[in-house]
C-alpha cells in the first residue's frame, strides 16, 4: 500500500538570524541567511518597513550625531551635529546654529545631556560646551582655564563647565567624564557639579577610574537604575552614591567595555552596548554583563565588521528593539549595514531573534515630536539629511526624489524531520501569504545539505483579494481550485492567499528561499506547509 502523505507545518520564524551554527545545529526557528526582513512573534516574516527623509533640504555637512532636546514647557526638539555646528527642527526643516567659529576634528561627535530644562553640549573636549535653551546657544567656560572653579556650595558664578568627551546626570547633577583640563587629557577621569547647578564644579570634585589600566580610558557614561555605568574601552564600572561624600566606584568588568557613547543604549531590559570584539551585551545589574551576539559573531571574527572603524558603530532603543548600526565590509568606512535585536522573540533560554537591514544609518533616535507622535530616527552618512524609519510603503526614498527598491528574502534552515540520512519524496508545498498587491515571490530550493546549487526555483503569484472562497460555503468558480486556494478574510484588510510551490522530489533533506518582487513591494509569507512521503529504509 503507497504510505500517506505526511503534513509539516512551519509557522514559526522568530528565532532570527544565526551565522554562527552549521546546518544541523540550527535552531527549528532559525535561518542562516536573511535580509531586509522582519519577523513577526506571532509567526512569519515580511519585508522591512521603508524610510524616507526628514528634512527635504540637505545640511551643510555631514549629520555626525543626533539626540533630542524637551523641556517642562513643552518644548520638544530634535537636534543634529552638522560639521562643526548643529541644528535643531521640530519635525521638519532643521535651523542651523553657529555658536562660535571653533572647529572640531573631522569625524569627532558631540554629545549632549538635558538638565533643569537646558540642554549641555559637550564638543569632544576639543572646544568649551554650548547651552542650549531652544533658541539661544551660549558659549561655556571652562573652569581649568581660567580658572574659576566655584568651591562653595550654594554660592553662585555660572557659565562654567569642564571641557569633556561624555555627559550624563545622575544623582541631580552633571557629570561629565573623559576630560581635557587646561590642555591636559584626563581620559578616566569623571567630575561632577554641584546638587542641581550644572554650571557650577568644585575644584576636587573628580574620581579617576581605574587610572592604572594601560590603554584603558572612558567612552561612554549611561544612568542605569540608582547608579551611573561607567564604560570604558577595556572595562566597566559603577557610580553609586548621592553625594561627593559618598560617590564610590565598583567594578562590572576588567575585560569588557564599549566602543563609544553611541555605542550603548539604556532599555527596560538593561543597558545594551557594543564591545570589541564581543559584540553587543547587556547589563542588567547582575554581576556580569550578558553576552547577546553569539549568533552573529562571525561578523567579527571573520573581519566584516572592520576593526579600524569600530568607533562607527551606534545603538538605539527604536520601537522596543535594539538597533546596531555597523560599517560592513572589507572597505566599509561608514554604517552600512543595521542588525536588529528583538528580545521578545525566539524559544526559552534565546536573548532574542537578530534580523538585518542593509540600510545606512546611525547614530540614531527615538524622538516624541510635538504632537505626541514617535518618529524613530537616523543620521545618513553621506546625503546630509536625517531618515524616518518604521514608515509605510514599498520603496525607500533616500534624498527625497528619486525610490529605490528594497532587496529583501528569507531563507529557511534545512528540513530533514530529524532524519538526516533518509530520503523523502517531498510533494508541493504550500505558502501562505497576505494578498493585497499584485507581483511574484520567487521561490529557490536547495537538497542535501548543499547550499552551492539551486535544486529549482520558480514563482508564486500574488494577486489583490477578489472573488473568494469562503468557509463552510462549497461553491466555487473554474479560477478558484483547491489546489491554489483563496479564502475570505475575516475582516476587509490583511487577506490570506494560499498558493502551492513546485514538487522537490527526492532529498534526504531541503531548503528554501522565498525572494521579494522588483519593483520591491510590500510581501510577506505567514506559514509554509511541507509534504512528504517517507521512503524505505534500504541497507
Amino acid at each position: 500500500m503507497p504510505k500517506a502523505i505526511q503534513l509539516l507545518p512551519v509557522s514559526a520564524f522568530d528565532g532570527g538570524l544565526n551565522l554562527r551554527a552549521d546546518a544541523f545545529q540550527l535552531r527549528g526557528t532559525e535561518s542562516p541567511d536573511l535580509l531586509n526582513v522582519d519577523l513577526d512573534p506571532r509567526g512569519g516574516f515580511r519585508m522591512r518597513d521603508v524610510i524616507t527623509p526628514l528634512n527635504t533640504t540637505a545640511f551643510a555637512s555631514v549629520a555626525r550625531n543626533i539626540w533630542a532636546y524637551s523641556t517642562s514647557a513643552g518644548v520638544r526638539q530634535v537636534l543634529v551635529q552638522q560639521g562643526d555646528d548643529f541644528a535643531y527642527s521640530t519635525g521638519g526643516s532643521f535651523t542651523a546654529v553657529n555658536p562660535d567659529a571653533l572647529t572640531m576634528t573631522a569625524g569627532n561627535p558631540m554629545r549632549a545631556a538635558t538638565f533643569n530644562d537646558l540642554n549641555y553640549i559637550q564638543r569632544y573636549a576639543e572646544q568649551p560646551a554650548i547651552k542650549w535653551d531652544g533658541s539661544t546657544a551660549t558659549v561655556l567656560t571652562d573652569p581649568a582655564v581660567t580658572p574659576s572653579y566655584n568651591d562653595t556650595i550654594g554660592s553662585t558664578v555660572g557659565s562654567r563647565m569642564p571641557k569633556a568627551r561624555c555627559i550624563s546626570s545622575f544623582a541631580g547633577r552633571v557629570v561629565v567624564a573623559n576630560l581635557k583640563e587646561n590642555s591636559t587629557p584626563k581620559p578616566n577621569r569623571i567630575r561632577w557639579s554641584h546638587p542641581n547647578a550644572p554650571e557650577e564644579w568644585r575644584t576636587n570634585d573628580y574620581i579617576d577610574v581605574d587610572i592604572g589600566s594601560e590603554g584603558d580610558y572612558i567612552t561612554a557614561l549611561a544612568p542605569w537604575g540608582d547608579s551611573l555605568l561607567i564604560f570604558k574601552n577595556k572595562s566597566t564600572h559603577i557610580l553609586s552614591g548621592y553625594d561627593s561624600d559618598t560617590f564610590t566606584i565598583q567594578t562590572v568588568s576588567k575585560t569588557i567595555g564599549a566602543v563609544s557613547q553611541e555605542a550603548v543604549a539604556a532599555t527596560e531590559f538593561g543597558v545594551y552596548f557594543f564591545a570589541w570584539p564581543g559584540g553587543v551585551f547587556l547589563y542588567t545589574g547582575s554581576s556580569s554583563p550578558k553576552w547577546c551576539f553569539e549568533r552573529l559573531s562571525p561578523t567579527i571574527s571573520g573581519g566584516s565588521i572592520p576593526a579600524a572603524y569600530q568607533s562607527q558603530i551606534s545603538l538605539a532603543w527604536l520601537n522596543r528593539r535594539l538597533w546596531v548600526s555597523v560599517p560592513y565590509g572589507t572597505t566599509a568606512t561608514t554604517p552600512s549595514r543595521v542588525y536588529v535585536l528583538d528580545p521578545t522573540l525566539g524559544e526559552k533560554g534565546m536573548e532574542g531573534g537578530w534580523t538585518v537591514y542593509d540600510l545606512t544609518v546611525g547614530p540614531m533616535l527615538e524622538w516624541a515630536t510635538p504632537a505626541n507622535a514617535t518618529l524613530f530616527l537616523a543620521t545618513h552618512p553621506t546625503v546630509k539629511r536625517v531618515m524616518k524609519l518604521h514608515q509605510q510603503g514599498d520603496q525607500d526614498t533616500i534624498d527625497g526624489s528619486a525610490y529605490t527598491d528594497i532587496s529583501s528574502y528569507y531563507t529557511t534552515r534545512w528540513f530533514d524531520l530529524d532524519e538526516p540520512s533518509l530520503f523523502k519524496k517531498w510533494k508541493r508545498p504550500d505558502f501562505v501569504f497576505d494578498r493585497d498587491f499584485t507581483a511574484l515571490l520567487r521561490v529557490d530550493t536547495w537538497k542535501d545539505y548543499d547550499p552551492s546549487n539551486v535544486s529549482r526555483s520558480y514563482f508564486l503569484q500574488v494577486t489583490p483579494l477578489g472573488t473568494v472562497l469562503v468557509w463552510d460555503d462549497g461553491t466555487h468558480s473554474a479560477n478558484m481550485k483547491w489546489d491554489n486556494n483563496v479564502w475570505a478574510s475575516d475582516v476587509a484588510a490583511g487577506a490570506q492567499g494560499i498558493a502551492k510551490g513546485s514538487a522537490m522530489g527526492r532529498a534526504r533533506s531541503i531548503r528554501l528561499r522565498v525572494t521579494g518582487p522588483t519593483p520591491s513591494k510590500r510581501w510577506s509569507v505567514n506559514a509554509v506547509g511541507l509534504k512528504w512521503v517517507p521512503r524505505r529504509v534500504r541497507g
